[in-house]
């Protein structure tokens, strides 16, 4: 817990909570949106590689 100095109602802190909670769950829809519009990987590139080991293990 923080210690502020500011006394916070529980109420007040369910109601950020929701609120940060729905800010994540934007930031996420933008995030695979925009990563889904990303061009494939050339797998005859070096860096393609990396990208695609690093895909594979999230697989797992």
């Amino acid at each position: 817990m923080l210690d502020t100095g500011l006394r916070i109602e529980p109420d007040e802190c369910g109601y950020l909570m929701k609120r940060l909670t729905e800010c994540l769950v934007d930031v996420l829809r933008v995030a695979e949106s925009r990563g889904g519009r990303l061009p494939a990987p050339n797998p005859l590139e070096p860096e393609a590689e990396r990208v695609l080991e690093d895909k594979s293990l999230e697989a797992t």
